[in-house]
């Protein structure tokens, strides 16, 4: 059932009146590699679910674990990043060509900052976090180019979709190679993952289910469904 739009508008106006609160965070990778993040201790904080680590970014810093291949030496853009786990994950576990986190709330991107800095002190010259509103995407946006495209959590919300899909479209229009993109999203209203399935459509791009990892890196509730699919371009 999707949130009414008053009460959800109600919730975070009460919140917003409360301290922010964070707190630090530590994701075993192995017995001697780990993440610590900090985040906030709220779901929603200063009017955003982005300053909390979500199962779909956790379920993908899994499955690009466990599959290194995809990943190594390519270029790769990071949309939705949130505070950084799943980039921080593949930073650790293997070595892309360039690797590109990005966000839009000011909130998110401080935070997103802050943990790529402490996490990947070493990568400097293959990190970097771009501040990216899929809103704002148009024809002649210069995003960059990539060959991959990961995000996770980012089917959730219906106005953002046809953004999301078009931010799409414009970066395998500008790849140089043949791009395509892994998106994991924690299915909560079956309508609304129906409509980003719908738009794909519309937009001549294909999903592909692919095979959820096996691994068990993280500690996170996996009752609620996750699809992870690979999306290109028609050809």
């Amino acid at each position: 059932m999707e949130v009414l739009e008053d009460l959800y508008t109600s919730y975070v106006a009460l919140l917003e009146t409360a301290d922010q609160d964070y707190c630090y965070k530590t994701y075993w990778l192995s017995n001697d590699l780990h993440i610590t993040l900090r985040e906030s201790d709220k779901l929603i904080s200063m009017g955003t679910t982005g300053l909390q680590t979500w199962p779909a970014a956790l379920n993908l810093a899994e499955y690009l674990a466990e599959n290194k291949e995809l990943v190594k030496n390519r270029h790769i853009l990071e949309l939705g990043s949130g505070l950084g786990l799943t980039g921080i994950t593949v930073m650790k576990m293997t070595r892309p060509a360039k690797y590109v986190f990005s966000d839009c709330h000011p909130a998110v991107l401080a935070l997103l900052n802050e943990n790529v800095a402490v996490n990947l002190p070493d990568c400097q010259d293959l990190v970097s976090v771009k501040n990216l509103d899929w809103s704002n995407v148009v024809d002649g946006s210069d995003i960059g180019h990539f060959d991959l495209i990961i995000a996770a959590d980012v089917v959730y919300d219906p106005e953002v979709i046809s953004h999301l899909i078009h931010t799409l479209v414009h970066l395998f229009r500008r790849s140089e190679r043949q791009a395509s993109a892994i998106v994991a999203s924690t299915v909560r209203n079956s309508d609304t993952y129906a409509e980003f399935e719908s738009c794909l459509g519309l937009n001549n791009l294909q999903s592909t289910p692919m095979v959820p990892p096996t691994s068990r890196l993280f500690y996170y509730d996996r009752s609620v469904p996750i699809k992870l699919v690979q999306i290109s371009a028609v050809s």
